[in-house]
């Protein structure tokens, strides 16, 4: 007698197709997007003294350069990377019958 599956095969379901190797792909990419977002907001704030005695700015424009025109640098970014597609769609039609009755 043929074993038959607890719950019925959605074809829709992608989970098969992803592998411990993909897991590992996504992950190294998290921590290099992590990595990177952690350097880029450290480093103002460690060439902060240098920038100052360089450009003979103030308090308040180092305040502006390290805080409000950072965070508008990234709000823009995060924007504009939303726009990029993460996975090609694919357009499936439903499974039920066809308007006009007919199969």
């Amino acid at each position: 007698m043929a074993q038959t599956p607890d719950t019925a095969t959605d074809p829709n379901d992608v989970s098969h197709r992803i592998t411990p190797a993909y897991r590992r792909y996504a992950l190294f990419i998290l921590v290099l997007a992590y990595t990177s977002s952690h350097v880029d907001r450290n480093i103002v704030g460690i060439l902060i003294e240098p920038l100052k005695a360089d450009l003979l700015l103030s308090d308040t424009q180092l305040g502006f350069l390290s805080g409000i025109a950072f965070a508008l640098f990234y709000a823009t970014l995060a924007s504009r990377s939303r726009s990029l597609p993460t996975a090609p769609t694919v357009v499936t039609s439903s499974p039920g019958p066809s308007p006009s009755g007919v199969p």
